[in-house]
């Protein structure tokens, strides 16, 4: 649990600090960045706790979803011409994409192995 969110938090801080220090931003590091930083690092933090605690791994994987788009979507505004709403699409849409799916597949799998019965009990 510890290593996956140092990862994330690691990933998260490292881009900031590269794109900080490269000049990205010519006027400072703007107030957005470190809104969705601290909301990427909640996700994160969140993300770990739910799968330590529940003892689902897939949820660390998750959070470095979470991670990555929310620092990838930051490289991407401050080197090309992209709009600040990347952000909320990468680090909620990135992780979503991998989500719904395995949502799916796993509810027809417990449709499948759990059918209602045939017949109703009445109480």
């Amino acid at each position: 649990m510890v290593g996956a969110i140092a990862v994330s938090v690691s990933i998260l801080m490292v881009g900031a600090t590269m794109m900080a220090v490269t000049g990205s931003f010519a006027s400072g590091v703007p107030l957005l960045l470190i809104l969705f930083g601290i909301l990427a690092v909640k996700m994160v933090v969140m993300f770990s706790l739910a799968a330590y605690y529940l003892g689902v791994a897939r949820f660390y994987g998750y959070a470095i979803l979470g991670a990555v788009g929310m620092a990838g979507a930051e490289i991407a505004v401050a080197t090309t011409d992209t709009g600040r709403w990347w952000d909320v699409i990468a680090m909620f849409g990135l992780p979503a994409i991998v989500m719904v799916p395995t949502g799916v597949v796993l509810l027809s799998r417990f449709v499948r192995a759990y059918p209602l019965p045939k017949e109703r009990l009445d109480v």
